[in-house]
Formats: structure tokens, C-alpha cells, sequence
């Protein structure tokens, strides 16, 4: 059990005045609440927070054992653990609980996130929403429910921070294993997130520079340069980011991970998963830069995405309806509705194989006859050696 002392709890004890347009705080089963001394009054909450007015921001949360409790916090998007949430409670378990994290809000970016006994694997961790226009932006009509996962039902251990960790660039590069890792990161999901097109969709602003190979295979592997794009964020549909990705002959299945900057949430860059089973952002802090990733094919049509941090850690394992991929790409993708385009810096890439004849090749000249350049009139991608050491950039 997580041990909540009477310090860990904020702002519940003024909910009642500031969460609710009108009513008062509901009674709901298996919510505790407690407060502490050190509390913001009502007019500094309201000065600070109080434009939108969240009227039901519910919450669920599914799996957590009798007994147990969970706290859930509602903080910026880029708050550290260290910080001070807005609101919090407690969660005790039992039975799935609902819980109203409603609370005025300025325009903005926030995330909702769990906190649990270590040994569950939190499925996600935390939901992020951006507030636009007095608004809860939600276009796909998404709930943020939170499954924890006790052990005896987990598939993969939950990713946890070493004691002593080794810096990327002291354990070096070692190939993704032959067989699939048990540990997965968990991931962070987005309230706000809209779906992501397939690579190649001739859709207005839409911009891909890098390498494609057509040579089927169940595998490829990188490590690039994470940068800020200066993407432009809120109500702008704008993205911009480095990736691997693989597909299959229709384009319409595919799997693809990297980094990303994204319009519906705020200024900073993400480790990302996306497939066509899921259609949903999987969203990771950045463990390093560079960052060292993989898509494998262990097993029928089952890939895996995984990085590299202290070993390879999973970020997803979906059925995405290929074995073989029918193509393959590490590019930059930046998508736009302006005609003043994102940034996007110079971003190097130092890594890049194809798992060919049972092993990893370096994606080299060798294999110019399968291998495409994509190119656009605002990204420019160079190279001296192969296929497999470039860097991208804008203009």
C-alpha cells in the first residue's frame, strides 16, 4: 500500500467553493479526503486558475485492490512530481471508483495522473488535455478512466528507475534482443489528441524527408537527434517529428515511434508510439537524446515498439496485421496548415538498420535499389556515407 501521510493531500478541503459551478462536493464511493494548513485561500485560487469552468471532469479508476489506495492529481502538463498539484485525492480500492476533478481553469495545458503502489502498472499513468477558449478540448470524446494492473495479471513489469543509473552514453548501443522484452514503460495518453494520418497521405501540409525502403523485412532500428521544431500549439493541427516507421503494401496498417512535438499539448518534445490497431498517441517523457529505438515483428503479426534506456524497454505490442513489413522508413514528418513552416533545426541521425537475413545490416548503399528519397520543397535531408548516418532540417 502507498503511504499517504496528511501532507500529501492539496486543495481538497476548498472543493466545494471552487470545483463546481453550482452544487456541492458530491458524496462518492471510496473518495477520502483530508486537508492540511498550508492551503491557497479561494481568491488566490481564483486569480490564478479561475476562467474555465470544468463542469465534469470525471475520472475512473479500475483494478485497484480493497484495501489500497491511489492518489490522483490534477497539475500543469510540465509540473514535476516535486510540485503542488491543484487538486488531489484519494482514491481507496475496493470497487471502480468515479471521481470529479472538476476545477476552474485558465486556458492551458494539464494532465491528470495516478499515483499507486509500484508493483501495478498504471495503463496510463496520466492523461494530459489542453484547455482552449474557456474549453476542455476533447474531439474524439475520450474518458479518462485509469486501469492498474496488479502483478499477477501484468504481461510486462512496469518500468522502473534504477537506483543507479547508467547514462545512454556510457552503457552504449547494444542490438534490440532476439527475444521480446518483459519490463514496459507506462505511457501518458492525451484527452485533447486528434489521429494521425498514415505517413504517405497527400493531405495539405503535409511534409516527409528522409529514407524509405521497400525491401520486405520484420525490422528496423535507429537513434536520432532530439530538437525543438517550434511547432505552433492550441487550435493549430500542427506537428513535427523524427521517426521510425513500418507498414504494410495498402499503407493503411502500420506501427511508427520516435519523438514528436505536438499542437495539443505543450512547448516540449515526446518519446511517441502510434500504430493503425490502437489510433491513439502514446506519449513517454524523453529518457535521453539521441534517442535509440526499434520496431520488431516477434511474433505472427505482432510488433513491438521498444527503446533503448539501461536496456530495451517496451512501449507497445499490437496485432497490426503484417508480418513482414512492406516498407520502411526513418524520416522527419512535420504536418501544417500555415505557410510559415515549423523550424525544425538540424537532427542527425547516427543509426539505421534493417533486419535482413536473420540479422541487423546497416542500411547502406547496398541497398540503393530498394531505397527512396522522400523529399519536400521546405525539408532538406544530407548525407556523406549511407543511408544509415544523414541529418534533416528545414531550409
Amino acid at each position: 500500500m502507498i503511504k499517504l501521510s496528511k501532507n500529501s493531500v492539496f486543495l481538497t478541503i476548498i472543493t466545494c467553493s471552487i470545483a463546481f459551478v453550482a452544487g456541492s462536493l458530491p458524496v462518492l464511493a471510496n473518495i477520502q479526503t483530508e486537508s492540511i494548513d498550508t492551503l491557497q485561500n479561494d481568491s488566490q485560487i481564483d486569480e490564478q486558475y479561475s476562467i474555465a469552468s470544468l463542469n465534469a471532469l470525471i475520472v475512473t479508476v479500475n483494478g485497484l485492490k480493497e484495501g489500497d489506495q491511489a492518489i490522483i492529481s490534477l497539475l500543469p502538463s510540465r509540473s514535476s512530481d516535486k510540485d503542488i498539484p491543484l487538486l488531489e485525492k484519494i482514491v481507496t480500492g475496493g470497487k471502480t471508483a468515479e471521481i470529479d476533478m472538476s476545477l476552474p481553469l485558465k486556458d492551458g495545458y494539464y494532465k491528470l495522473q495516478i499515483v499507486a503502489d509500484e508493483t501495478y502498472f498504471r495503463e496510463p499513468k496520466a492523461w494530459l488535455f489542453s484547455v482552449i477558449d474557456s474549453e476542455l478540448v476533447n474531439p474524439m470524446g475520450k474518458s479518462a478512466v485509469f486501469e492498474l494492473i496488479p502483478p499477477e495479471n501484468q504481461k510486462y513489469q512496469p518500468k522502473r528507475e534504477p537506483e543507479d543509473p547508467v547514462s545512454q552514453l556510457e552503457a552504449g548501443s547494444a542490438p534490440p534482443p532476439s527475444n521480446e522484452p518483459k519490463v514496459m514503460a507506462e505511457c501518458m495518453l492525451s484527452l485533447s489528441a486528434t489521429p494521425k494520418e498514415p505517413i504517405m497521405s497527400k493531405s495539405t501540409g503535409a511534409h516527409q524527408f528522409g529514407y524509405w525502403s521497400t525491401l520486405d523485412c520484420p525490422g528496423i532500428w535507429g537513434r536520432f537527434e532530439v530538437v525543438d521544431p517550434g511547432v505552433r500549439h492550441g487550435a493549430t493541427g500542427e506537428i513535427a517529428l523524427d521517426h521510425i516507421y513500418a507498414n504494410d503494401s495498402t499503407g493503411d496498417q502500420w506501427m511508427e515511434i520516435g519523438w514528436a512535438e505536438v499542437n495539443f499539448d505543450d512547448d516540449v518534445q515526446y518519446l511517441f508510439e502510434y500504430d493503425s490497431y490502437r489510433e491513439d498517441w502514446r506519449l513517454y517523457d524523453l529518457p535521453a537524446n539521441p534517442i535509440e529505438v526499434s520496431l520488431f515483428n516477434y511474433s505472427s503479426t505482432i510488433w513491438t515498439a521498444m527503446y533503448q534506456d539501461n536496456g530495451w524497454t517496451v512501449m507497445a505490442s499490437e496485432n497490426v496485421g503484417f508480418s513482414d513489413a512492406s516498407n520502411q522508413f526513418n524520416a522527419g514528418e512535420v504536418r501544417t496548415g500555415y505557410d510559415t513552416h515549423p523550424s525544425f533545426p538540424e537532427a542527425d541521425t547516427d543509426i539505421s538498420k534493417l533486419y535482413i537475413s536473420n540479422q541487423w545490416q546497416n542500411w547502406d548503399w547496398q541497398r540503393w535499389a530498394t531505397t527512396y528519397t522522400l523529399t519536400c520543397d521546405t525539408y532538406d535531408i544530407h548525407t556523406s556515407t549511407a543511408y544509415y548516418d544523414f541529418y534533416i532540417h528545414k531550409h
